[in-house]
């Protein structure tokens, strides 16, 4: 073989050698880019009770190292879940046969706030391919085929599921089914998200919670639409032919104002304006509502002038006092009414009032967090284990050690925490471990975990903080239309986020009994709350929904407000737009401030983020900075504004994070808080500007200034039987007149706890019995009794059926 030749036949072995290297490549490179597709092939049959084969569910896991992949039943439907480890990706891979489409429904639904989330499409047509699909969390630019779906930054977190029949879906899209040759199906998820896919039963979405408010009229509870004396339709057969005209005496010179506590007189200046004398003229006076101006008791409302000649002029007075300052009349000046009439005329005259408080007001610090676990998989911070999950180590670190570490904090200083808490984790916590853990020693985790929880809560209460609700519906397990899992692994749990607020996953019906009405989830959730501490603590005033999740403007904000006060629960902090930082709101918006007493709504307790302290962003000279600047908008002068004033801080426990990571409640956040409140009593608390409150102290006090009715509140529980409970009552409205010319009726609640529950009730002033009570509305804890004199010692004993 000459040399020719053998280079020949090298080179014919390279070339074999660099086409069967390629091809091993290119194969390589295949099998690599399919093997997440290619793991074992999964399938699902689903069986009715007799054991009978009713639908087979076939898919192949992509990745499935990288988290969980499982078939699980709740509210008897049968799901696919894929839940995602944080930092990774997983998925599933399926295909819709054309015999499949004509009945094929696609349900799904994104559980998490955090974690990308994708469902693809990939509608195969003879030659041609269509894709679409369905985003949560993209991190990249979407096709235009692709709906992104709500997500955690979307106002109250509903949609991010859908239910629909793929036929329909085709159709839309202009295609043709029966031309349709498959649809393959890729889901993927990662960073935490989780998602739940229909194999079997019934799919209840966002789309089935009712929203409707069919037969809904909001009355306010603080205005009973002050009627003049005389019917319009007797008025419009009189007369006009009696002039009046109202003028105040006693005012000090070179003043042209009222204040709180005057005395002064009003004159009537009456004028015939007729041919003819007029006889038996009576006069009444109508004080405004609210009593910004009240009569004394020796005085009379009606005052009488006998005959008036053609063009005389006759005057008559009252005694009056200057009750309240225009702080409390919206800053607008009272109305003061006299009405003058005979057999055959009339007329009426009216006069504004100026009043002003010269005593100095009152400025509470409020310190509020939302005690809520989170896992944190997902997210930039490290707030949980990031396991997917929420565990007992979450719960004990996130609801036990951190908000005593705040209590801790603040009880060095005088300070008091209002713990808004979502309650309805707790409960669902101990749900799961009741129903869905088999094991044992889980249950038994839980249930000691839960205790400490508990044992935590009832401790802070006695050390004088706040606990009351923060409605997070997510975690409820008696809505239809929500979900929940467990997970063995972690022992922990998961629920449906996308009901992570209140009105919008509720029902807006006033419904005290039924728990996915807005009204009774809080009748359930604080009621269970009360049962736990009302020993130690009286009625709750205010809560802060899940997300601030009012509701919408209008009837829908009006229906939530009515929810909350037929339970006696007068206050929210909700507001994240708003012009002041405490107000009585509009009942149809909480973000706006009512203007009269026939739209007052809630007490709102502003959350709007210029108007608060960050306790888990900001560093010290910030918080004390803005501390400042909150005060001063409240100080004139070197004095405080007349009325209630509110400095409010708000935080999430599980987002206070201190020097070593998420478990710590050393250092970091937690010494910067130390600091502040250290800052704040010495320059505030000490000198007698500021005092620290609750936030039921604080709505207690502001209602106090400002109600134009009186409003019973009860204090803490005494029992006496099994059937037979008592309390002490606070009647609020310090300015109020109690007397014979003033018999008020009180605005009271009962606990929640009892509604539907109670026989009667006693009214007591020391031991006398003021009234009993016996009728009740079953959808509601509001009841009225009347006083004439205001007790030293009122209570209320209630008899249970």
């Amino acid at each position: 073989m000459d040399v020719q030749q053998l280079n020949k036949g090298i080179g014919n072995l390279m070339k074999k050698v660099v086409v069967f290297t390629l091809f091993t490549i290119a194969l390589f490179l295949f099998l690599w880019d399919i093997t997440p597709y290619t793991s074992t092939q999964k399938h699902l049959q689903t069986e009715n009770q007799n054991g009978k084969k009713l639908s087979t569910f076939i898919y192949k896991p992509i990745n499935p190292q990288n988290g969980e992949i499982s078939f699980k039943k709740y509210h008897n439907t049968t799901y696919l879940e894929i839940v995602a480890e944080d930092g990774k990706e997983i998925g599933i891979y399926y295909t819709i046969g054309k015999e499949q489409l004509e009945k094929y429904i696609l349900a799904f639904r994104f559980l998490s706030h955090a974690g990308f989330g994708e469902v693809k499409l990939d509608v195969v047509e003879k030659n041609k391919n269509h894709v679409y699909g369905f985003v949560v969390f993209s991190t990249k630019e979407i096709d235009k085929n692709y709906e992104i779906l709500e997500n955690s930054f979307t106002p109250n977190y509903v949609g991010a599921d859908k239910n629909i029949k793929l036929t329909d879906f085709l159709k839309s899209k202009g295609l043709n089914p029966e031309g349709i040759d498959k649809v393959d199906v890729t889901i993927t998820v990662s960073n935490g998200q989780h998602l739940i896919l229909l194999v079997d039963g019934t799919f209840n979405g966002s789309e089935s919670i009712p929203h409707n408010f069919v037969n809904f009229t909001y009355h306010s509870i603080y205005s009973t639409n002050y009627l003049e004396n005389i019917p319009q339709k007797e008025i419009t057969q009189k007369t006009t032919n009696l002039a009046i005209k109202l003028m105040i005496l006693g005012i000090p010179k070179r003043e042209s104002t009222l204040k709180v506590g005057d005395n002064f007189k009003l004159v009537a200046y009456v004028k015939n304006t007729s041919p003819t004398s007029v006889e038996n003229i009576r006069l009444k006076l109508i004080e405004p509502y609210g009593y910004g101006v009240v009569i004394p008791s020796n005085e009379t409302y009606e005052k009488y002038i006998g005959e008036l000649k053609p063009g005389k002029i006759k005057n008559i007075g009252w005694n009056l006092k200057a009750n309240r300052s225009n702080e409390v009349n919206f800053n607008k000046p009272w109305i003061v009414k006299v009405i003058v009439e005979s057999d055959k005329h009339y007329g009426e005259g009216q006069i504004p009032v100026t009043i002003i408080d010269h005593r100095e007001g009152k400025i509470f610090y409020v310190i509020t967090e939302d005690l809520e676990p989170i896992d944190s998989a997902g997210y930039i911070e490290k707030w949980g284990n990031r396991n997917g999950w929420l565990d007992p180590e979450e719960f004990n670190i996130q609801l036990v050690e951190k908000p005593q570490a705040l209590n801790e904090i603040a009880n060095r200083y005088g300070a008091k925490w209002s713990h808004f808490i979502a309650y309805p984790v707790v409960d669902c916590a101990k749900w799961i471990a009741d129903n869905l853990i088999t094991n044992a020693n889980d249950k038994k985790v839980w249930h000691d975990t839960l205790d400490r929880v508990i044992s935590s809560m009832i401790n802070g209460i006695k050390q004088g903080h706040q606990y009351t609700l923060h409605p997070h519906m997510d975690y409820c397990p008696y809505l239809s239309w929500n979900y929940l899992s467990y997970n063995q692994r972690t022992n922990g749990f998961w629920a449906n986020h996308n009901l992570h607020g209140w009105a919008h996953s509720l029902s807006p019906l006033l419904k005290v009994d039924d728990i996915t009405t807005r009204i009774g989830a809080i009748a359930f959730y604080q009621g269970q709350l009360n049962k736990l501490y009302s020993t130690y603590y009286g009625q709750p005033l205010t809560v802060r929904m899940g997300s601030f999740d009012f509701g919408e403007e209008r009837e829908d904000s009006c229906l939530s407000t009515a929810a909350l006060q037929n339970l006696g629960i007068y206050a929210s902090s909700d507001a994240r737009e708003s012009q002041k930082k405490v107000y009585f709101a509009d009942a149809s918006d909480i973000s706006k401030e009512a203007k009269n007493f026939n739209d007052i709504g809630i007490v709102e307790l502003s959350v709007d983020e210029s108007k608060v302290l960050l306790y888990d962003s900001m560093d010290l000279k910030t918080l004390n900075e803005r501390f400042y600047k909150l005060y001063l908008e409240d100080e004139k002068n070197g004095s405080i504004k007349p009325g209630v004033h509110i400095i409010l801080g708000f935080t999430h426990a599980m987002f206070m994070m201190g020097d070593e990571g998420w478990q710590s409640t050393k250092g970091g956040h937690f010494q910067i808080l130390d600091d502040h409140l250290k800052w704040v009593a010495e320059n505030y608390i000490k000198k007698g500007k500021v005092e620290f409150a609750t936030a039921d102290e604080a709505v207690a006090s502001y209602l106090d200034y400002y109600t134009p009715r009186p409003i019973a509140i009860y204090g803490k529980e005494q029992k006496i039987s099994d059937k037979v409970f008592q309390y002490p009552l606070r009647i609020l409205g310090e300015s109020i007149p109690f007397d014979k010319k003033h018999v008020q009726e009180i605005l009271a609640s009962y606990p929640i706890q009892f509604i539907s529950q109670v026989k009667y009730i006693e009214v007591y002033n020391h031991a006398n019995l003021i009234t009993v009570i016996r009728e009740f509305n079953k959808d509601s804890a509001l009841f009225t009794f009347k006083l004439e004199e205001k007790p030293e010692n009122v209570y209320m004993k209630i008899y249970l059926k």
